[in-house]
């Protein structure tokens, strides 16, 4: 299952760059995807492993990683265009949507409860 997320968020960045939203760097002719990531969930493994950094270099395509420490504010920066890829829970979305966002969706992953706990002392 661990696999088939990264390859959601692997597939969701490379729709992204596939649609040409990235920035143009003006030194070298590279493009730069800026994506927002929180402390979990599958874009930690790819920001670790640098597999986006490797797969995308022969692209000339460079990728600047912005930690967030919840949904709304990442959503905001994605709306603003301070960000170009953003990967967060179910609810930030929905307000995000409601407040006039244009957000698009580029991958969905199915709940998991198994995954989460309330820990009583």
């Amino acid at each position: 299952m661990f696999r088939r997320l990264v390859f959601i968020g692997l597939l969701g960045v490379l729709s992204i760059i596939g649609l040409s939203s990235c920035n143009k760097n003006d030194d070298n002719n590279t493009k730069t995807v800026r994506i927002g990531y929180q402390k979990f969930g599958p874009l930690v493994y790819l920001k670790e492993n640098q597999i986006l950094e490797k797969e995308l270099a022969s692209k000339n395509i460079q990728v600047k990683w912005k930690e967030f420490t919840s949904g709304p504010p990442m959503l905001e920066a994605l709306n603003t265009g301070s960000i170009d890829f953003a990967n967060t829970g179910e609810t930030p979305p929905v307000f995000a949507q409601s407040g006039g966002s244009q957000i698009v969706y580029v991958a969905y992953e199915p709940a998991s409860p198994q995954a989460e706990a309330i820990l009583i002392p």
